[in-house]
């Protein structure tokens, strides 16, 4: 009736070197429903040269990534050393990013697991892991940290406006 449908594959389950229960449950349904797909984005090369061989949509589009304009995080300029004072850092401290919704998907443990192994090694000294965003386990995080004993290094910053400005003052991104 007229509606366009637009799909951003965000990766097929059906790669090269994937499973054959993959391909099994997800080629077929991909295969029958690109025919109604007016356009089917893509986000990594693979993807696009199968879409391209193999699936019927009406328009099949390469979007490097996820089609996040990096030129106002290349043209900002701060104050690096204001920005990480204004957090309670100094120049010196080694800090690591992470802007994402705290979810079990974007799996914020394993950093804090990595950064309790640096502890254990004493490594840990002036890292500080910087965390932006809310969500479902931030109370869970918060005991994780403290359990690893390195809740001293992690700062749950919470939903912010600045990120650009807190990429520029970070040494490390981490997603």
């Amino acid at each position: 009736k007229g509606t366009k449908v637009i799909y951003t594959a965000h990766g097929f389950h059906f790669f090269k070197g994937a499973p054959l229960l993959n391909w099994l449950l997800f080629y077929p349904a991909e295969w029958l429903l690109a025919p109604v797909t007016d356009v089917l984005i893509t986000i990594n090369k693979e993807d696009y040269a199968r879409a391209q061989k193999q699936l019927r949509a009406k328009r099949i589009e390469y979007v490097p990534g996820v089609g996040i304009k990096t030129e106002k995080f290349r043209r900002l300029t701060i104050d690096r050393q204001e920005k990480r004072a204004g957090l309670g850092y100094e120049e010196e401290d080694f800090l690591a990013l992470t802007v994402a919704e705290m979810t079990p998907n974007k799996n914020h443990i394993t950093v804090l697991k990595a950064l309790a192994l640096l502890k254990d090694r004493g490594e840990l000294d002036r890292i500080h892991y910087l965390i932006c965003g809310r969500g479902e386990m931030w109370a869970s995080l918060e005991r994780t940290a403290k359990e690893l004993g390195i809740s001293d290094h992690v700062n749950f910053l919470g939903y912010r406006t600045d990120a650009p400005e807190l990429y520029r003052a970070s040494d490390l991104f981490l997603f």
